[in-house]
């Protein structure tokens, strides 16, 4: 139990909201009010705690670590501990590099003022950093990162902690080390290997934009093609075989608008399931009312999450008679949420049951294709819902963007 010091409350709650701010950078989606009133709390009482009790080092860093909880409690625990950690390594050296600009003396003089007077900088460097990063577009997103990355960002950290901690003293005192010296070429060799790699980023990034423009440059010559060929038969058509062909062109050239709305690897996959849809005879429609953002989901996920709900559909719709068989694909954008509705006639109310079970209706040892789906969209803050009216089954997933 210690006494309660005003100054060192308000360093501790800087220390916290810093780390808050510099840690967006490895989430996604960005806080809203509620999260970041959750922060202050989290900060007011992490700083109230230390006020009235002197916590070991390991509890110290592991509620630190928590600090991005109470922000994104909405992600992945395994990915808020890591950038807590993440956090309270870079504090750890913020504060070793700061320290030594201050005479001893000095800080011997106003010691109820230290902690403070070290942690204004600090928190001023997190805030820089922040914007800085920002700015130049550097993240570090758990789910973007691969196993080796976190592992080995993992370790560096563990070990600045436990170096600055238990070994730096002992280093400065018995073989007059400058580790602050050390840290601060160990930060600006992390953050220009950030910058590296942010470069070759960048380079990828041009690259596939290159693609990108190409095909569209085909696209629009197949557009302008199309678009040529209806003219002429509109304007030949004096029969009934002209005409048909003319609204059958127009129709795929409508056709051919919305699929370009999707991403690429959306698009893929509901091409390659037109066979399917040919063979067993079924509709599809595609009402795509805004372009698609990229929503940052990984190739794999995309083919399971649209997958799954494609041959959910059309297993539902080959129950029925030819005439009854359909499907549609409807999308929507609103301000925070991007929506890809799939629906399809049912002859019961049964898929929806199977669906909140996380079961399936094909049987034994095929019950996991909805838990598949639901956990995919987990990862990306995404919810999926099901109803059920009028004999139509609709699968709607809500993917939230910034």
């Amino acid at each position: 139990m210690s006494n309660f010091n005003l100054f060192d409350f308000i360093a501790i709650i800087l220390q916290i909201l810093g780390a808050q701010i510099y840690g967006q950078l490895f989430f996604k989606y960005p806080i809203a009010k509620r999260e970041a009133l959750f922060g202050l709390i989290y900060a007011l009482a992490f700083a109230s705690l230390h006020q009235f009790f002197t916590l070991p080092v390991p509890l110290d860093a592991l509620l630190f670590s928590l600090t991005t909880v109470p922000l994104h409690y909405r992600e992945r625990i395994i990915s808020c501990l890591w950038a807590g950690l993440i956090l309270y390594a870079m504090m750890i050296v913020f504060q070793c590099v700061v320290l030594p600009c201050f005479p001893s003396s000095f800080l011997a003089q106003h010691y109820d003022l230290a902690g403070l007077l070290v942690n204004i900088p600090v928190t001023l460097i997190y805030i820089t950093l922040f914007v800085l990063f920002r700015k130049f577009h550097i993240y570090l997103h758990y789910d973007s990162l691969k196993l080796y990355e976190t592992i080995s960002s993992s370790m560096i950290a563990l070990f600045i902690v436990v170096f600055c901690i238990y070994q730096r003293p002992r280093l400065e005192e018995t073989y007059h080390l400058n580790t602050s010296l050390v840290l601060i070429v160990l930060s600006v060799t992390a953050i220009f290997v950030l910058l590296i790699e942010r470069n070759a980023t960048v380079l990828k990034s041009r690259s596939i934009i290159s693609e990108l423009n190409s095909q569209i440059e085909i696209m629009q010559e197949r557009e302008h093609d199309y678009a040529k060929n209806l003219l002429i038969l509109s304007q030949s058509a004096d029969n009934s075989e002209g005409i048909t062909a003319a609204k059958d062109l127009s129709a795929e050239l409508d056709n051919y608008h919305q699929y370009n709305m999707l991403q690429p690897i959306v698009r893929n996959i509901l091409l390659s399931y037109h066979s399917a849809f040919e063979n067993n005879h079924i509709r599809f429609s595609l009402k795509a009312s805004d372009i698609m953002p990229d929503l940052n989901i990984k190739k794999q996920d995309y083919i399971s999450i649209f997958g799954n709900l494609i041959e959910n559909a059309i297993e539902a719709t080959i129950a029925l008679p030819e005439e009854k068989r359909w499907i549609e694909m409807e999308t929507e954008k609103t301000e925070t949420c991007y929506i890809i509705r799939l629906s399809n006639p049912c002859a019961s109310t049964a898929p929806l049951k199977d669906y909140k079970l996380g079961s399936s209706s094909k049987g034994s040892g095929h019950g996991y294709g909805i838990h598949i789906i639901q956990k995919r969209l987990n990862k990306y803050n995404a919810e999926v819902r099901f109803y059920y009216a009028d004999d139509i089954f609709t699968a709607q997933i809500d993917f939230l963007i910034i």
